[in-house]
């Protein structure tokens, strides 16, 4: 037991000194709070009765045969300074993921030390298991913080994908088919390299917000990047002044599977296009990006819904140009068929197929686009669906491109295909 306290207080004195500065802008602990509220002995003396039996008996023994009470209502300054840093390390392990912290403890902590700390009563293993470790007081809180960020939320999954429109070449195209499906090897780039790609983009955006990456971590196959944005500024109006507050959002990217598969946490709706960014600063073809994993369309759906469409039965939609890149054909050119007269595009598809032994039209894994007349009323508009391949998936990505100002009209299209289990997204803007 004596060495218990001895090395737990050995600790304490390491975690004193990590600045105010550092609890409040690297670990989030609303440290001015804590510092207004125990300048109260009366409240500094609640958070003593609040800990485990443990921890007071620690704090007891650094106190000698002195009474706690009166030496925290006479200032002693030393006993109070011990007793605040619990009181951080409290607010710090509030409110996180118990999941989180559990898994990240047993992972700091050899069998022996794990074993150890779970002889005591289990309301005092959270501090145990902060002041026994080997690994520096800051360090490890801060691993611990990160961790609880990456662990805590629900992600929205992508995909690696390939616009071939980008690549003519037909040898680059089959070398970059190879790449989508092995994955890509990328230089990490430091966070001044991030940090001057996220201004570049919030320039942009003319949003003028500030965004920083505070930290990159690479194991486990997974490339982490995670990046603090301000999201939104209030104002509030006093008699002689306008106080302006303003709060900021973590968006987490990570990479795995050789940049394969993506995971972004973020309440930012534009978090893939910095996704996206990043891939290509590390050195990612401007052909790749990344596709959200649920809005993917199966071939089997998007060749019944061509079929639907070419043979008349939606009738709102008509199809006016479809462009393929025919793997049958020598030299794999890309081959565009438009509707430019009155006869139906189906017709001269079947001419095609029937006359000139054009198989491959029917091909959906040859498409690179199709344009498509929405008909709603009078007003008729024109659209275009540009299909990718993703990586390690028959799925394909299809974006939605039209004029800018027909947000409704897209949303009906979108809603309308759906049904048919054709999946659109908007068109990147990157």
């Amino acid at each position: 037991m004596e060495k218990i306290f001895d090395d737990v207080i050995k600790k304490v004195k390491e975690y004193q000194e990590i600045t105010d500065e550092q609890w409040k802008h690297d670990l989030e602990v609303d440290i001015d709070f804590i510092k207004t509220d125990t300048s109260i002995p009366d409240n500094l003396l609640k958070y003593f009765d609040s800990f485990p039996v443990l921890i007071k008996e620690i704090i007891k023994k650094y106190n000698g045969d002195k009474e706690i009470e009166e030496e925290v209502k006479s200032k002693n300054k030393q006993l109070i300074d011990f007793i605040l840093t619990f009181v951080k390390l409290k607010e710090f392990l509030s409110f996180k993921s118990e999941q989180v912290k559990t898994n990240y403890f047993l992972t700091q902590h050899n069998e022996e030390k794990i074993e150890f700390i779970q002889t005591y009563n289990k309301n005092s293993h959270e501090f145990l298991f902060c002041l026994l470790t080997e690994v520096p007081s800051f360090n490890f809180l801060k691993d611990l913080f990160y961790s609880c960020i990456k662990h805590s939320f629900t992600y929205n999954e992508y995909d690696l994908a390939i616009d071939f429109e980008e690549i003519e070449d037909y040898v680059e195209r089959e070398e970059a088919k190879e790449r989508l499906n092995k994955g890509l090897k990328l230089d990490i780039p430091s966070i001044s390299i991030i940090d001057k790609e996220l201004k570049k983009f919030e320039e942009e955006e003319k949003s003028n917000y500030i965004n920083k990456c505070k930290k990159i971590t690479n194991s486990e196959n997974e490339i982490v990047f995670y990046i603090l944005r301000e999201s939104k500024r209030d104002s509030i109006r006093k008699i002689d002044e306008l106080l302006v507050d303003t709060s900021a959002d973590w968006t987490v990217i990570r990479f795995s599977d050789s940049f394969k598969k993506l995971k972004i946490r973020s309440t930012f709706k534009k978090a893939s296009n910095i996704a996206n960014r990043i891939l290509y600063i590390m050195g990612g073809d401007r052909s790749f990006f990344y596709s959200p994993s649920d809005r993917q369309t199966s071939p089997y759906y998007l060749a019944r819904f061509l079929a639907n469409v070419l043979g008349g039965k939606i009738k709102n939609l008509e199809l006016l140009e479809m462009k393929i890149n025919p793997l049958s054909i020598h030299g794999a050119p890309s081959v565009v068929i438009k509707k430019e007269s009155e006869v139906p595009l189906r017709e001269s598809i079947d001419t095609l197929r029937k006359q000139h032994n054009f198989k491959s039209v029917v091909d959906v894994n040859n498409i690179e686009h199709i344009k498509i007349r929405f008909t709603e009323g009078k007003a008729a508009h024109i659209f275009t669906l540009k299909i990718s391949n993703v990586s390690g998936k028959r799925t394909k990505f299809i974006e939605l491109g039209g004029k800018p100002g027909l947000l409704k009209k897209k949303e009906r299209l979108i809603d309308m295909l759906s049904d048919y289990h054709v999946y659109l997204n908007e068109g990147r803007k990157i």
